[in-house]
């Protein structure tokens, strides 16, 4: 038989996981929430009226269901509930943003990085990037939810450890907290091509199919695959590293140890100096990767044929010449067996996009004890 703590305990959570979709969603209707979460419309009106109480949503406008002809109401997160940080890593630099329950960005920094550098120095910058934008937004640190990282690699499905190449030619494991030091908000992270996919998924190019690979070529290039509006994530990401896929037996040298990499042909770790990248020869240069980058792409959809690919990073600044390029090597690879060419899509340059998704990517983890302190706090006051 059910406890009242038990009971207390499963409506706490039920209402975690309403506010958490209703800050991801940027507002939704009861009815909308009960499908998306699999709950009964009548815990969810619980968990609302239980918010609302608390101060934590609000209702909003009112809209139409074309469906049913007619309307509902809005659920919307209050602004100042509370903030999150989210915080991105690439190859050449880092950044960080804070931003409110109603994602709204209210800081951002940007710092130079060497790929070289050990991944303490490396997390010593990040580290700095997080203070700095805490410090800028200047809200009270009891708001601060959490810290979301995206990180090159794969993380493990906690968020506590990350398998990646910081220095170049070496394969580590490297605990989070390890990397940043002593941090007095929960920190979760997740493999950086994985939280630019998510946004695509939810805000971005990608929010109206359900199925899509998404690729990311920075410093290095990794892939992500969204399969029925989910993502194969964790340490079952088999694609996640797609630069590793070999191209050529007897190529380049990989800072992996391997030969002939899809690295060593169109990573960003590749690419010639800003200096040289312009006129003829570089436009040369720079369909031959694309081209390169299409075969590895058409390699991994022979295995999981997808409809769409979302491309985002260095790439996406010369669309004239990538999407030919690598739509002649998707033709010229998928279509004598059979397979769907896909629609290619280049993903929009909001420089941020990582640090955002990474950071609701945390709040999904860590809202619900966020909330618990939250009430405590209130309960003593």
């Amino acid at each position: 038989m059910p406890t009242q703590a038990n009971t207390s305990a499963r409506r706490t959570l039920t209402a975690a996981r309403v506010l958490a979709e209703v800050i991801m969603q940027g507002g939704a209707s009861r009815s909308r929430l009960a499908g998306w979460l699999g709950v009964s419309k009548a815990s969810i009106s619980r968990a609302v009226e239980e918010l609302i109480g608390n101060g934590w949503v609000e209702e909003g406008a009112r809209f139409r269901v074309a469906q049913r002809g007619r309307s509902a109401t809005s659920i919307i997160a209050r602004a100042g509930l509370g903030y999150i940080i989210g915080a991105d890593l690439e190859g050449s630099a880092a950044r960080a943003c804070i931003f409110d329950c109603q994602r709204n960005v209210i800081g951002s920094r940007r710092r130079a990085i060497d790929p070289s550098w050990a991944p303490q120095r490396i997390g010593a910058q990040i580290r700095a990037l997080v203070d700095e934008v805490i410090a800028d937004a200047d809200v009270p640190s009891e708001k601060l939810i959490a810290l979301g990282l995206a990180l090159p690699g794969v993380a493990t499905l906690d968020g506590r450890e990350v398998r990646t190449t910081f220095a170049q030619g070496k394969l580590t494991r490297v605990g989070i907290h390890e990397m940043i030091g002593d941090f007095e908000l929960p920190i979760v992270a997740a493999d950086n091509t994985l939280c630019v996919s998510d946004y695509e998924r939810r805000f971005g190019v990608a929010a109206d199919v359900q199925s899509f690979a998404s690729v990311l070529v920075r410093y290095g290039i990794g892939a992500a695959i969204c399969s029925n509006g989910r993502f194969l994530s964790g340490e079952a990401v088999l694609c996640s590293e797609l630069g590793h896929v070999r191209m050529q037996l007897d190529g380049e040298e990989c800072i992996c140890g391997q030969r002939g990499c899809l690295d060593t042909l169109a990573s960003g770790r590749t690419w010639p100096s800003a200096e040289e990248r312009h006129g003829e020869r570089w436009e040369a240069d720079l369909a031959n990767r694309a081209h390169h980058l299409g075969v590895g792409i058409a390699n991994l959809l022979k295995i999981v044929p997808l409809p769409v690919v979302v491309l985002n990073g260095i790439y996406n600044a010369y669309p004239d010449i990538v999407r030919p390029a690598v739509n002649s090597a998707l033709n010229a690879a998928l279509e004598p067996i059979g397979l769907q060419v896909p629609s290619l899509r280049f993903g929009d340059d909001l420089e941020s996009k990582a640090s955002i998704s990474a950071g609701l990517r945390a709040l999904d983890q860590c809202l619900g004890e966020y909330l618990e302190r939250s009430s405590l706090a209130r309960r003593s006051a």
